[in-house]
């Protein structure tokens, strides 16, 4: 989440069956429709925090019992609101301080995601890069499961809490590690006083799992819930490195059928898509919204967005903020994939200047 305010974000929504030819990197070797084996418990009353480590999924226990002390707010969103746990403002002045001042970072781009999820009872949520977590937690007030990522510690424990203290636990299923294309070990870089501008650096001595491996071991194991191992959250633990894992492995988690799926992860947006091409064989995606302005002017990031846009069948578009109720009728941008990537970008480039949104379609 940058602090610029007028950044570019894009909505891609997917209305044309999708069609998949088999590859050397594909898993499936059916076209029989992909069935959800992760059910919901909703007797659930702590909230459900899954890590990545060494190879295998722990759900830590008691992750909120550290949690006293922390600064909260009261969040307004147009499914209603509640509490939701922050940061100091001074050490997240962008988020949390609009959090705290207004009752939410980005109202507009609230209203847009739940205009679109509204419309279909069967959409649940996908937000990758979930930070203290308002669209997780508007989603959960929805009625919706949501799938929250988050690498930060000091995010997790912070949605944790607003999960518990909402009464969320059957609803949001967290899962404290980064998403990537490959597995590796990262580290962060964090921008003073904007917690939401932190960024991942792979460690130079990190050993990486090809993208075959990781996935594989994910998609043939459909007994892996029950090998799931539960933990005591350790005391002690470094806060400042992660494992990451690929969109794939959440698959044998999900609960459902289909999402909207929201990305801000500061750049690393290619690196989440690249990971994730069995589950967007397997779960209907008909909307991502991401931050655009930062591949803007990296062609190389923006090319592989844009081919993977194009080959998911997305289309752009642009939404109106206007009210609280996004137009319905959208104008298309159906030149983006005819011309050059230069024009492209510089299309985007002059959108950001004009504060316009675009929205794939």
């Amino acid at each position: 989440m940058s602090q610029i305010r007028s950044s570019i974000s894009n909505i891609s929504i997917n209305t044309m069956p999708k069609q998949h030819k088999q590859t050397a990197h594909s898993i499936s070797t059916t076209n029989i429709p992909w069935i959800p084996i992760a059910t919901v418990n909703p007797m659930r009353t702590k909230a459900e925090i899954l890590r990545w480590n060494r190879g295998s999924w722990e759900e830590w226990d008691n992750f909120c019992h550290s949690s006293t002390g922390l600064d909260s707010a009261n969040l307004h969103t147009p499914a209603g609101g509640m509490t939701i746990f922050i940061h100091d403002t001074k050490v997240d002045r962008w988020v949390s301080g609009s959090i705290k001042k207004s009752g939410a970072w980005e109202y507009e781009i609230l209203t847009l995601i739940h205009h679109y999820m509204a419309r279909d009872p069967d959409m649940h949520l996908l937000d990758i890069g979930s930070h203290v977590g308002q669209y997780s937690l508007m989603g959960a007030r929805m009625g919706r499961q949501v799938i929250a990522v988050d690498p930060l510690y000091e995010n997790v424990i912070r949605l944790c809490s607003s999960i518990q203290h909402n009464k969320f636990s059957s609803k949001i299923k967290v899962f404290y590690t980064a998403l990537s294309d490959i597995q590796s070990t990262v580290s962060f870089i964090q921008e003073h006083g904007n917690v939401g501008g932190t960024k991942i650096m792979r460690k130079k001595s990190s050993s990486n799992i090809t993208l075959e491996s990781s996935t594989a071991t994910i998609m043939k194991d459909n007994t892996g819930l029950s090998h799931i191992k539960v933990v005591q959250t350790p005391s002690e633990f470094d806060k400042n490195t992660i494992q990451t894992v690929l969109l794939d492995d959440l698959l044998p988690f999900v609960t459902f059928k289909k999402a909207f799926m929201k990305i801000d992860v500061e750049s690393h947006e290619n690196s989440v898509l690249k990971g994730g091409e069995e589950f967007f064989k397997s779960v209907e995606i008909p909307c991502i919204f991401m931050e655009w302005f930062q591949h803007a002017k990296k062609q190389d990031t923006a090319a592989e967005i844009l081919d993977f846009m194009k080959r998911h069948k997305y289309t752009p578009r642009q939404p109106k903020l206007e009210g609280k109720i996004p137009a319905a009728d959208l104008p298309e941008y159906s030149s983006y994939f005819s011309v050059k990537l230069q024009e492209i970008l510089e299309k985007f480039r002059q959108q950001i200047y004009q504060n316009i949104l675009p929205i794939f379609c």
